[in-house]
């Protein structure tokens, strides 16, 4: 990537809360009616199993279709915007977070896999960015599943995150557990912000992200 990369707007939050409680309703409301229409249709006496499962047939086809559609036309407001003077959160033209390029900043990288199926399968990869500056956060973060996480050529540089409770069992070891346990009690507070503000990206977008930072902080990111 090239100078020509900057400025550059990444919109972040795809599926940000409001979507997704649209889809949750549409889904409802989906089902609902086909279970009405089926049952129309298709009567039975007592409970109508073929009426159930069509209505839920039907509901995820709708709803699928419903949420592309939402995506397109329904973006979060928030957006990151990285230039030669820093990167900003930004939602809706005001400045949520922001890290100046003229300024010390740190670069925290992590990742862990997740132990339950929420929005995607349990043992996909979260990686997360966060620029540190002044006590202050801007995190992005992205879902990659096992094989991505394997080919993607920058995962050796993000550290696992380890268990709260490991980082506290190695406090009384010697010198390279206590600083493991300091570099994971720092990630562990950049995972805590990332969870309340991060912001989540595209597989791709989350790439140009940080071939942009290369460009804005280029001493920080060659020590990464």
């Amino acid at each position: 990537m090239n100078n020509q990369a900057l400025p550059r707007t990444i919109p972040v939050d795809a599926e940000h809360s409001g979507l997704r409680v649209a889809v949750v309703i549409v889904f409802l409301l989906a089902a609902l009616a086909g279970y009405i229409a089926l049952n129309v249709i298709i009567s039975s006496e007592g409970i109508n199993l073929i009426a159930i499962l069509g209505s839920f047939l039907i509901a995820y086809g709708i709803t699928a279709l419903v949420e592309r559609i939402l995506k397109k036309r329904w973006p979060s407001g928030r957006e990151v915007q990285i230039d030669e003077n820093g990167v900003r959160m930004v939602r809706k033209g005001a400045v949520q977070q922001e890290i100046r390029a003229n300024a010390p900043a740190a670069t925290l990288m992590w990742h862990f896999q997740t132990k339950r199926r929420s929005r995607v399968p349990k043992g996909w990869h979260v990686l997360a960015c966060a620029l540190e500056q002044d006590e202050r956060y801007l995190s992005v973060y992205t879902f990659m599943s096992p094989n991505q996480f394997k080919d993607f050529e920058h995962a050796a540089r993000f550290t696992r995150l380890q268990a709260r409770s490991k980082t506290n069992d190695r406090k009384g070891g010697g010198r390279d557990d206590l600083l493991l346990a300091g570099e994971q009690r720092r990630l562990l507070q950049a995972e805590n912000e990332r969870w309340q503000t991060g912001a989540e990206m595209t597989i791709d977008d989350f790439q140009a992200y940080l071939d942009a930072l290369a460009l804005v902080f280029p001493q920080r990111m060659r020590e990464w």
